[in-house]
C-alpha cells in the first residue's frame, strides 16, 4: 500500500519560531559578552592594585633601611612618579613618629610610615592606601 502525502504538509521551521530563537540567541551573546567584559575589567584593576601594592612594599622597603641609618627623620614626605605599562602611579609616603604609653609603664616608640598610591587612566581610576609601624619597645 502506497501512502498518499498530503499537499497541505510543510516541513521545518515556521517564521515565529525563528524569530524568537533568533530574539533569544542573541539576548544569550549579549550576556556572555557583557560578562566578559565585566571579567576583563575586574582583572585589569586587581593587576593595577597589585602593581601599586607592589610600589608600596619598594617604597616601605626602602624607608625602612633607611630608617634603620637615622636618615629620615618623623615629618618627612615624599612624591614619586612610577610609570610601568603606561599608567603613572603617584606614590606619597609620609612619616611619623608614634609614642605609645600604657598603665603598665610600657612605653613604644617608633615611626609610622604612610604610604599612598593613585592611577588615573581613562576607564579607571583608584587608590591604595598602607600604613606600616616599626616601634622599639622598652
Amino acid at each position: 500500500m502506497i501512502k498518499r502525502v498530503n499537499k497541505n504538509t510543510y516541513s521545518g521551521f515556521t517564521l515565529i519560531e525563528v524569530l524568537v530563537s533568533s530574539v533569544l540567541l542573541t539576548f544569550l551573546m549579549i550576556s556572555v559578552v557583557l560578562f566578559l567584559r565585566r571579567g576583563r575589567h575586574i582583572e585589569t584593576r586587581d593587576l593595577r592594585r597589585r602593581t601599586a601594592r607592589h610600589i608600596i612594599e619598594n617604597q616601605f622597603e626602602k624607608r625602612y633601611n633607611y630608617i634603620k641609618y637615622n636618615e629620615f627623620a618623623p615629618g618627612y614626605h615624599d612624591n614619586q612618579d612610577t610609570t610601568i605599562n603606561n599608567i603613572t602611579y603617584r606614590c606619597s609616603t609620609a612619616i611619623q613618629s608614634l609614642n605609645i604609653s600604657s598603665d603598665s609603664n610600657v612605653q613604644i616608640n617608633g615611626l609610622e610610615i604612610t604610604a599612598n598610591v593613585s592611577w588615573y587612566t581613562p576607564t579607571d581610576t583608584g587608590k591604595l592606601e598602607l600604613t606600616k609601624c616599626i616601634a622599639d619597645i622598652q
